[in-house]
């Protein structure tokens, strides 16, 4: 098992990615049904809306998630102050809910997105063992998506889900997790449900001139 997964089978509790690995697939009909079957939407509309409102089910079922596992979550503006996210975090840890084409592409562009992803550049560089560091050492937590991806087929279908960490300009990932493969490591290590947080990694932080983004 890798380092960065290691870490988040200690921190992040396993009822967490439970809820949505089996609740996800089911927004994905819910969604169509709502945009394609109901009358008082046009159907030229239909196509246009389904994005959003899978989008806003897949934020209530993140939500809803956290809140089962004992996970803080808030929605948290974003920098333009336009729209809304589901934010969770959970020790060193913190994660969104997006879509994508595919659990390869990277979801649409985002300022917060690219803030939040920069601290990731440092993921390579995390060692073992864990040791625990003040908090306010860190700008930010590490950053990660639940990435969810319809059938290319089928737009009514859940294909997969994924945990992906992205890299810092947005355009590619730095580390990803199918979440059945992701759920299966618990039992490797012998992780059980809810396990307080008890780590934070040490990073060896690359020198400012040396390529730093801070």
């Amino acid at each position: 098992m890798d380092r960065l997964c290691d870490l988040i089978v200690m921190t992040v509790p396993i009822d967490f990615w439970k809820s949505i690995k089996d609740r996800y697939p089911l927004l994905y009909p819910e969604a169509h049904s709502r945009s394609h079957k109901d009358p008082l939407v046009a159907k030229h509309s239909a196509e246009f809306l389904l994005p959003f409102i899978r989008l806003s089910l897949a934020e209530q079922v993140f939500m809803d998630s956290a809140l089962r596992a004992s996970i803080p979550v808030r929605p948290e503006w974003n920098s333009a102050h336009n729209y809304q996210y589901a934010l969770a975090q959970v020790g060193q840890f913190e994660f969104t809910t997006n879509s994508a084409k595919s659990p390869y592409d990277a979801p649409k562009d985002s300022v917060y997105r690219q803030q939040k992803a920069k601290i990731n550049q440092y993921l390579p560089q995390l060692t073992m063992p864990f040791v625990i560091v003040d908090r306010g050492a860190f700008s930010q937590r590490i950053y990660g998506t639940v990435l969810h991806c319809a059938d290319p087929n089928d737009p009514s279908r859940h294909k997969c889900t994924h945990i992906s960490f992205p890299s810092k300009d947005n355009e590619s990932w730095v580390s990803r997790y199918k979440i059945e493969d992701l759920i299966s490591m618990y039992s490797i290590v012998g992780r059980h449900s809810n396990q307080p947080d008890i780590a934070f990694p040490k990073f060896k932080r690359q020198d400012e001139k040396e390529g730093g983004d801070e």
